[in-house]
């Protein structure tokens, strides 16, 4: 008859087939893996919640325009904007051939200015590079109220490009060293618009970039 060969476990009570030393040694492990997992985790949280595009890494936010804050992520406007204007996203038409995408419609301002028709927003990068608020009042007196304050509040003159006193289409720019402005009143066919555009200068420039490689194929 062969010998029977016995196995490691037969010579260990049930439940004991490592020892204490052993146990508490892979405790400790898992406690270590658990530990180091959490770490890991909580880093690439932080790293990715507070990283931003790397072009995006000097831009700054400017001062508030109707509420609207130029330069400010869409996250923190839509929590400032809750429950004081409708936002929507904005439709354009399907030929238009107009790069910005990321544009959204807005019933008014935030600072409770009247008068306003409603307001139009493009982001970049999910930062906010434009402002147009359109006005309700679209005259000639409005339009040349709104020329007054804009150059008494930033201390700047407005130019007309067209060098025209034609009130039909009129445009005044504004330049600041940090934001480019635009007042303009046109007529159209649907009638006539009064409107200011308020552009942050840094964030349009790095649109333009983009546009440009996107252009060239390059990343």
């Amino acid at each position: 008859m062969k010998e029977r060969k016995h196995t490691v476990s037969e010579h260990i009570p049930r439940g004991r087939l490592f020892s204490r030393g052993s146990t508490g040694h892979k405790r400790n492990v898992a406690v270590f893996l658990v530990a180091s997992m959490i770490i890991a985790t909580s880093a690439v949280s932080f790293y990715s919640c507070s990283k931003k595009p790397a072009r995006l890494k000097h831009v700054r936010k400017l001062v508030k325009v109707y509420g609207y804050v130029l330069g400010e992520s869409k996250d923190k406007l839509f929590k400032r904007a809750e429950g004081l204007v409708l936002i929507s996203k904005f439709k354009k038409d399907k030929r238009s051939t107009d790069p910005r995408s990321d544009m959204w419609y807005c019933s008014g301002a935030l600072d409770n200015t009247r008068g306003i028709d409603h307001v139009r927003l493009t982001f970049f990068d999910d930062h906010l590079m434009e402002v147009i608020v359109y006005f309700k009042d679209t005259s000639v007196l409005k339009m040349k109220a709104l020329k007054q304050q804009i150059e008494d509040e930033y201390g700047v003159r407005g130019v007309a490009p067209d060098g025209t006193v034609e009130t039909a289409y009129k445009t005044y720019r504004f330049n600041t060293p940090d934001m480019s402005i635009t007042l303009r009143r046109i007529t159209k066919f649907e009638g006539t618009e009064l409107y200011i555009q308020f552009l942050h200068n840094d964030l349009h420039h790095l649109f333009l970039e983009w546009q440009r490689q996107s252009r060239t194929g390059k990343s």
